[in-house]
């Protein structure tokens, strides 16, 4: 979407070669957060540069593409901590292992 101008679901559709109704589903939750821009009277979806700036470029200063893992990460292991305190100190595991599936 960076660069693109305004673009409708279809149009976005096309060019990801996704279908529509996921383009469209997944565009709203962007939309209603602000991250992406919605004309209604046109029904396009608009990725500003300063959006673009952070969603779509990943050598930028301001990315925030490797936010999810950081936040996610250590929510996955709080689970972690109940068995941990069980088996105690000794026995507790790393922050670098993998979360419990």
């Amino acid at each position: 979407m960076a660069g693109a101008g305004p673009l409708t679901a279809a149009d976005l559709a096309r060019r990801s070669e996704v279908r529509e109704r996921y383009v469209r589903e997944w565009l709203a939750a962007p939309a209603a957060s602000g991250c992406v821009h919605y004309d209604p009277e046109a029904e396009t979806f608009t990725l500003l540069p300063e959006e673009a700036m952070a969603f779509a470029d990943e050598d930028s200063p301001v990315s925030v593409l490797g936010g999810y893992h950081v936040v996610m990460n250590p929510r996955l292991k709080l689970g972690l901590v109940p068995d941990a305190r069980a088996r105690g100190p000794r026995e507790a595991s790393s922050w670098a292992a993998p979360p419990p599936s």
